[in-house]
């Protein structure tokens, strides 16, 4: 969900066949724009999804992730992913306050603050308009640091030597 900025839904409706391993790629399909595209894999989650695949019940459906009443029609549902989430922040030590869409926002940020324009991220996020993704736009505090060290060491820069 983090590395996708995937809402919980999205996470739930993943097939099976929405992997391809062998071209390191996977397809997502957006809950509101409604659009599907493919994205590589990062490189790190191919082996945790192959441990996957290889423990998958396949009688439970075709979806990626599974619970004990999935089938054909339905994977794990959007509440138990959030319980799940929620389960699993408490023992990370994390406030009762986060959830599992705090991964979007997470992802978002995290892009932006790796130098990543508002278009790349609002792709990564399926937004349909740039203005959905600019409220992750807010300058934070490390940004800013770096901003003004690279601005220190510009020869574009204006200097008063």
């Amino acid at each position: 969900m983090y590395r996708f900025g995937l809402r919980a839904v999205e996470a739930t409706v993943l097939l099976v066949e929405d992997l391809d391993l062998g071209r390191g790629r996977i397809r997502i399909r957006r809950a509101k724009a409604g659009d599907a595209k493919e994205y590589p894999l990062p490189r790190d989650l191919m082996p945790a999804l192959r441990r996957h695949l290889r423990k998958r019940d396949d009688e439970r459906g075709p979806f990626l992730f599974t619970g004990r009443e999935s089938n054909n029609q339905h994977g794990l549902r959007v509440l138990q992913v959030q319980r799940l989430f929620k389960q699993y922040a408490g023992a990370a030590g994390l406030p009762a306050s986060v959830a599992s869409h705090s991964l979007r926002h997470s992802i978002a940020v995290h892009s932006l603050e790796e130098g990543f324009g508002l278009e790349y991220v609002a792709d990564l996020l399926g937004h349909t308009s740039i203005r959905s993704t600019a409220i992750y736009a807010k300058v934070t505090t490390p940004a800013r640091e770096e901003m003004m060290r690279r601005l220190d060491r510009s020869r574009y820069v204006v200097s008063w030597n």
